[in-house]
């Protein structure tokens, strides 16, 4: 009887272990699974994060656009991080801006009033009209 062997899905990651090349069938993919060049018991005596990283090398030596599909979905996320930061920092911007404006706004109140109090105090005659000036 032939020796068992470990074979694997270049797509997906699955992985089994056959005797015979033709019933090597990714049962996700309903692809053709790809011979691990590692005897079985080599393999069997890996651990699992050993077993795990060997496959992951495999796969992406097979097809370099794993990678970058991968990393999509990371430099997506990184992107959202961009834009959340962005607008807490138009949030903060916003919330300067009011208080630079109210600010503004009570400095011109101030200079006006302190105009109209200087008019009258030079001529006596405008103070029956202050209720005029203070709108």
């Amino acid at each position: 009887m032939r020796e068992l062997a470990v074979y694997y899905c270049p797509k997906c990651g699955y992985y089994g272990y056959f005797h015979l090349e033709q019933n090597a069938i990714c049962p996700n993919c309903l692809k053709k699974l790809d011979c691990l060049d590692l005897p079985y018991q080599d393999f069997v005596s890996l651990s699992l994060e050993a077993r795990d990283a060997l496959l992951i090398q495999k796969i992406l030596s097979h097809d370099p656009s794993v990678s970058n599909r991968i990393l999509t979905a990371d430099r997506a996320h990184s992107y959202r991080k961009t834009i959340a930061s962005l607008h807490s920092q138009v949030y903060d911007l916003k919330l300067e801006n009011k208080q630079l404006l109210e600010t503004l706004n009570w400095m011109h109140e101030t200079i006006w009033e302190l105009l109209n109090k200087k008019t009258r105090e030079e001529d006596p005659s405008l103070q029956g009209d202050s209720s005029k000036d203070s709108d």
